[in-house]
């Protein structure tokens, strides 16, 4: 009868924390999962370590492995050699993004219509870079290749026009 009572339990808390967690954004399930699933394996650990069944040093451990990720970005700007291999790992700036053909260009700012009508003029080509930087910039969510390659087209447009 009484190990009854905490299956029960443990089965109402789990109907509860789904029922809670479909009522969650998309975004946040999967964080709140993870988070979840981190609590749970930390009491785990300090449950078995409490109880002797592991060593408080193996508890500790198996803590520190979820947050590995973490504890590494931490220490990677007070350990050099971490910095110099993280720095390694990138790949180096592509210089080629600069040659880029006029119908890429035109296709790229969205433009190609009005250029073949011909009624193309460079306020609507900087209309056209301004709408799509603002957008794809690195510091709003963009990355630096899509950055550079409007801005390559761009001058690709307007060295076109004359």
């Amino acid at each position: 009868m009484f190990r009854l009572i905490p299956i029960v339990l443990l089965l109402a808390l789990l109907f509860f924390g789904v029922s809670w967690l479909r009522k969650l954004p998309p975004g946040k399930q999967r964080k709140m999962v993870l988070r979840v699933l981190f609590t749970l394996l930390v009491g785990t650990l300090i449950f078995l370590a409490l109880t002797g069944r592991i060593h408080w040093l193996g508890a500790l451990l198996g803590a520190l492995i979820p947050v590995a990720k973490g504890l590494f970005n931490l220490a990677a700007p007070f350990l050099p050699f971490l910095h110099r291999h993280r720095a390694a790992q990138t790949p180096p700036p592509n210089t080629a993004s600069g040659n880029i053909s006029l119908d890429e260009a035109l296709l790229t700012l969205g433009v190609k219509d009005a250029y073949q009508t011909g009624s193309l003029t460079v306020e609507q080509v900087e209309a056209a870079h301004k709408r799509l930087i603002q957008k794809l910039h690195p510091d709003r969510g963009g990355n630096d290749y899509l950055a550079s390659r409007i801005n390559s087209a761009k001058t690709c447009v307007i060295k076109a026009l004359g």
